[in-house]
């Protein structure tokens, strides 16, 4: 089945589409059988150039406009002109950021968690004492060695005494 669709073309970050005539497996920017016009949404006022003929004999001989398509054909009366139903844009409700919606909706308090989310892998839970700002001094845990208070690590065999 054959459809009228858009084709984008432009550079990263700056679309413009093409109006084609393509098979309705090929991919969107793939093969087409023609261009029957051209859209650029970012220029004042929005640029639509259509060949109306060659979109009215396509739509006669059957072809499916998407629905995008439909819009943008309606606005220039080629759907009418083919005996097609014109496709209405309904503009009555703007359309709103998804910042300006989440900005508006009440922030919910957080849920007061009662323990510690289980943890994957080799992740040790967290430890409810706080670590030791200075190693208390003595012997090394390892080896029994005497260390200093300011040592961070056994000077015997190296153990770290510093969590």
């Amino acid at each position: 089945m054959l459809r009228i669709r858009l084709s984008r073309v432009g550079k990263k970050k700056q679309p413009a589409y093409r109006l084609v005539v393509a098979d309705s497996h090929a991919p969107r920017d793939g093969a087409f059988v023609e261009i029957i016009g051209h859209y650029n949404p970012r220029t004042e006022p929005t640029t639509l150039v259509v060949k109306e003929d060659e979109a009215v004999e396509w739509l006669r001989r059957g072809a499916q406009p998407s629905e995008t398509a439909a819009k943008l054909l309606s606005r220039i009366g080629v759907m009418e002109r083919a005996g097609r139903a014109p496709v209405v844009w309904d503009r009555t409700t703007p359309v709103k950021p998804k910042k300006a919606a989440e900005e508006q909706a009440p922030a919910a308090p957080a849920p007061v968690a009662a323990a510690a989310p289980p943890t994957r892998g080799r992740r040790r839970a967290p430890s409810t004492t706080p670590p030791p700002a200075v190693w208390p001094g003595g012997d090394c845990p390892n080896c029994g060695s005497p260390t200093v208070p300011s040592a961070k690590f056994c000077g015997e065999c190296g153990q770290r005494l510093m969590p």
